[in-house]
């Protein structure tokens, strides 16, 4: 008569991983080789490395509830923007496992609810509450163009692909 199946007593935890998403827009980077993905968590953004699942940063909100953000299609900077109506632009460095903000800048006059780079980088559009959008140098943090006349919230901004 064969043996019933062994039973497992003792445990050894390998790894252990906290709360990492808590829903709303997600963005993956370009890169194949060290890619990542930027994802809301709570008052903050988590990068996360998407071979591991690994945490390998947070963008703190700085007391500010983030309310859109954008990753650039370098995957090395990402623009974030609370309910202060300030947008930060951020360098991330995902190997040195830090962020940096560059630059703050306040846009609307109301909550912002979508950020979205343009295909180089260069330029970020911004939705707002305040039935505005508006698109940005984001090197200088300049306002290149206002778009007003709609009749309510401008929930989502994108550019045309190049």
């Amino acid at each position: 008569m064969s043996a019933g199946p062994t039973l497992l007593t003792n445990f050894v935890e390998a790894a252990r991983h906290t709360r990492l998403y808590t829903g709303g827009k997600v963005e993956v980077s370009g890169a194949t080789e060290d890619a990542f993905l930027v994802c809301p968590c709570g008052p903050d953004l988590n990068v996360i490395e998407l071979t591991t699942g690994k945490l390998l940063l947070t963008v703190s909100s700085e007391g500010d509830d983030l309310t859109a953000f954008a990753l650039r299609p370098t995957g090395r900077h990402i623009i974030t923007a609370g309910r202060s109506r300030q947008i930060r632009s951020w360098s991330l460095d995902s190997a040195a496992k830090n962020c940096e903000c560059l630059r703050v800048w306040k846009a609307h006059k109301m909550p912002v609810m979508d950020l979205a780079y343009d295909p180089t980088g260069t330029l970020a559009a911004s939705a707002s509450a305040d039935g505005t959008a508006m698109v940005f140098d984001v090197g200088r943090g300049a306002t290149t163009h206002v778009f007003r006349g709609h009749e309510g919230v401008v929930h989502l901004v994108v550019f045309h692909p190049v």
